[in-house]
């Protein structure tokens, strides 16, 4: 009688553990599938078409202010940044992630990130908030505040298969040129905000963020003010 209390007693204790680790995979498998409200990506087109907002809005602007060679202001609306999203990412890998069908929301507050994240059979939404400031010094800060995959805070996981990508697509002379920016990115530092476009380089002097919108002040930079930032090889 003793052994079969004992047999009866650890088959309730198993039958217990079983029925928590399955209510614990329940949360987690529940966790992952909250989808954050605003979270609606632009339905990306047809391949081989150009997005309307760059021929239309953005290009004319960038250029024209570009060969002024003076400080000028454009504006980036938040369902323009989500078509021309659209029109130029498609799936991509990030570590062990798939990552597809990006968004952004633009706040006063925050400038949010999200996607669609398949990791093996499982498919979530990653979602990264940053808060965006440039420094007194004139470097931006992302200032990267939290990441979750559906509900479940994954900050520090994004920054270790962050680090490994830089690490390894980072590894020649020329990508060496971005290490700072990316070692900002990932630890929350300050950087220059020098951005290449074409044969064209800029530097983001004011960031404002609004309902739906982002204004940044940019003023053009010549080769040998990037060189100074950036080293001899300027990519």
């Amino acid at each position: 009688m003793g052994q079969a209390k004992r047999k009866y007693k650890i088959g309730v204790i198993l039958g217990v553990l079983g029925l928590v680790l399955l209510a614990a995979a329940g949360v987690v498998m529940l966790l992952l599938g909250t989808v954050p409200g605003i979270y609606q990506p632009f339905v990306r087109p047809g391949s081989g078409e150009v997005s309307p907002y760059i021929t239309h809005d953005l290009a004319p602007d960038f250029f024209t202010g570009m060969q002024e060679g003076r400080p000028f202001e454009m504006v980036f609306r938040q369902e323009g940044l989500n078509e021309l999203l659209a029109f130029s990412v498609g799936s991509f890998p990030f570590g062990e992630f798939t990552l597809s069908a990006p968004s952004v929301v633009l706040t006063p507050d925050a400038f949010v990130l999200m996607a669609t994240a398949q990791v093996k059979n499982v498919s979530s939404v990653l979602t990264i908030t940053a808060k965006p400031a440039i420094e007194a010094d004139g470097r931006l800060n992302l200032n990267i505040t939290s990441a979750k995959l559906g509900a479940i805070p994954v900050l520090g996981i994004v920054r270790g298969i962050g680090r490994q990508i830089a690490d390894e697509y980072l590894a020649g002379a020329e990508e060496q040129a971005y290490a700072g920016v990316v070692n900002g990115v990932l630890n929350n530092e300050p950087f220059e905000p020098l951005v290449s476009f074409s044969k064209y380089t800029m530097r983001v002097k004011a960031l404002t963020l609004e309902e739906g919108k982002v204004r940044l002040l940019i003023e053009p930079v010549k080769d040998k003010d990037v060189r100074e930032v950036r080293g001899p090889r300027v990519p």
